[in-house]
């Protein structure tokens, strides 16, 4: 080398795969010429910022880039489309790249990958994939070097990272102070317990595989975890540190304080150190008031706080009228205005341009909310949020729309989706039907939709929080139908359809199959059903030209009776029996005609 061109130098503590290429003096294409020439008196490469995209996780959750001397390994996510990243520094235009040699740790050191990055004329950082799938459980080491033109620096030292994409797994919320019966009342704080595992990959060699093992459980009450994780830590969600002995992890939720009683969901995921988390894990339980310390248990189809079912109309007037139900007496009562301003849930058209329906709430409240639904929105009117029961129910303005779920495939049927629309605007028959699913509780909670849109049947899983991903339970042939829901019938969860053409009422039955969907259909679960499949209930004959309002209130008694109100304001009751109803009716009272226009 001449005098001015022996200023190639390293300059920088060690920390990883930088090098600073300094030329002093001379023409760019001088230098450019010194530097081909100069491949022994290159400087080995030390980054001041070597590290992986995605970024590795340690074990105390913070990123790390494994490249110090004793720094510890961190845990990428990924096994693909992971990318190397390091700083290089050059002058006088000098063209420079960084190449890359990467290592299968877990198997004595063999090289898997050496990718270039792009040369550059300029100082700044260089990134390059590695182009390989990398393996679940392995540990990967990699180095850095300068080249210029033919020069060749020596190689950095070994950064090093593992590979961890198993989720975490065999997670399980228990709680002796939330036991799903119900034992802690409101207002008394308890603690829950969650515990999961990291599962270890097989068939490393000769070096056993890792797993970054789980770092911390993150809950949500009564509210799923949204998609994008990372909860505030607040009374409703946040997170737990994780302590783990021998592969499982532990972490308990203390001082958890419910405000409100009845039935509760506790949402929990379990986290990895390197970013994988668990499937989504709903623990339900139920909290006892605090006044009798004893369980309560909502009443599906109860409005005003009596845990008696109750009716609504919606009247040629535009309002929503409650007829309260009673224990004592079948004789119809006078009609309460439920909402006092008459106001509707969208402010501008009246209760008698929507379909309604209830029974349950959605928001998990003591007494039953109201779904709404009008072209394309669906609402639901809560129940007096500062006094659930209390009149007037629905006076608050107190009310949301309902988001429409995107609709999936599901083990039952490939084509579950078919037919299904963007929007609530195709639905002419609504219907809550309470809830089909198994639980702990012993009411419907929270309670699921059907719906009837362009002849097709289908049923919407309530979840603590809006609707879950509908179940396509008929194809077709349901246009031309009424959806009655009587609530359980010989202990099963039941739906009434009554054909408003020839009035005969049909009864199904919502079974749960072997793959947790609901079906109408125990010996065909997922296929499509008609509504004459149905068992018919016998001596019922309800046309809608002659009965145009019909509703039950459900089985608060035990035994599902119905309501119809006739063409001409008669008001009459059906009784329940074991199997049905009783065809012989009974009349309860009278209304103006045509002033009830749908009843539920």
């Amino acid at each position: 080398m001449t005098a001015k061109s022996r200023g190639m130098t390293w300059r920088g503590p060690w920390a990883g795969a930088l090098v600073l290429l300094t030329i002093l003096g001379g023409s760019a294409a001088a230098a450019d010429a010194a530097a081909r020439a100069a491949q022994p008196g290159l400087a080995a490469p030390a980054p001041l910022h070597p590290d992986t995209t995605p970024a590795a996780i340690g074990s105390n959750g913070h990123e790390l880039n494994g490249c110090t001397s004793r720094g510890p390994d961190g845990f990428i996510r990924l096994a693909s489309g992971v990318r190397l990243n390091v700083r290089l520094a050059t002058s006088h235009g000098v063209r420079v790249r960084a190449q890359f040699l990467v290592r299968d740790l877990s198997e004595k050191g063999k090289v898997v990958a050496s990718p270039a990055s792009r040369s550059r004329s300029a100082s700044g950082a260089v990134s390059t994939a590695i182009g390989l799938r990398l393996r679940d459980g392995h540990e990967y080491g990699w180095q850095a070097r300068t080249m210029a033109g033919q020069a060749r620096s020596k190689w950095s030292g070994t950064c090093r990272f593992w590979v961890d994409t198993s989720a975490p797994a065999a997670l399980q919320v228990s709680s002796a102070s939330f036991p799903p019966g119900g034992l802690t009342i409101v207002g008394v704080a308890g603690s829950v317990q969650f515990s999961a595992t990291d599962p270890v990959p097989a068939g490393c060699k000769p070096h056993a595989c890792a797993a970054s093992t789980v770092s911390y459980f993150e809950y949500s009450l009564d509210n799923p975890i949204p998609a994008s994780g990372k909860l505030p830590g607040t009374g409703t969600g946040g997170i737990v540190a994780a302590r783990t002995v021998s592969q499982r992890a532990t972490g308990t939720l203390n001082s958890l304080t419910i405000a409100t009683w009845g039935p509760h969901h506790l949402y929990v995921e379990a986290f990895d150190h390197a970013g994988n988390h668990s499937p989504q894990l709903a623990y339900g339980f139920y909290v006892p008031d605090g006044w009798t310390n004893t369980l309560h248990f909502p009443m599906p189809g109860d409005i005003d706080g009596d845990d008696v079912p109750d009716l609504l109309a919606t009247t040629s007037a535009g309002g929503l009228d409650l007829y309260p139900g009673s224990a004592a007496s079948s004789t119809l009562p006078a009609a309460v205005n439920a909402t006092a301003s008459d106001a509707s849930p969208d402010g501008g058209n009246d209760w008698n341009q929507f379909l309604i329906s209830h029974r349950g709430s959605l928001v998990q409240g003591p007494d039953d909310d109201v779904y709404a639904q009008r072209g394309i929105a669906l609402y639901i009117y809560e129940n007096n949020p500062a006094s659930p029961g209390a009149a007037p129910q629905f006076g608050s303005g107190s009310v949301d729309g309902v988001f429409r779920p995107a609709c999936s495939a599901t083990a039952d049927n490939p084509a579950n989706c078919t037919g299904y629309g963007s929007t609530w605007s195709s639905v002419g028959q609504l219907l809550a039907v309470g809830d089909p699913f198994p639980s702990a509780f012993a009411a419907d909670a929270p309670p699921s939709v059907l719906t009837i849109e362009n002849g097709q049947l289908w049923l919407f899983p309530g979840q603590a929080v809006g609707l879950g991903s509908p179940v396509q339970l008929g194809a077709s042939g349901w246009s031309g139908m009424t959806l009655i829901a009587p609530g359980f019938i010989d202990g099963q969860l039941t739906v009434w359809v009554r054909d408003d053409s020839t009035g005969t009422v049909y009864s199904f039955p919502i079974l749960i199959d072997a793959n947790g969907l609901p079906t109408l259909s125990a010996a065909h679960p997922g296929s499509s059903v008609t509504p004459a499949q149905g068992t018919v209930l016998p001596g019922i004959s309800l046309p809608a030209a002659q009965y145009p309002a019909i509703a039950s209130p459900g089985d608060a008694a035990g035994l599902a009776d119905l309501y119809t109100v006739d063409a001409g304001g008669k008001v009459w009751l059906f009784s329940g029996t074991l199997t049905g109803l009783n065809p012989a009716p009974k009349q309860i009272g009278s209304v103006p005609a045509g002033s009830i226009q749908q009843l539920s």
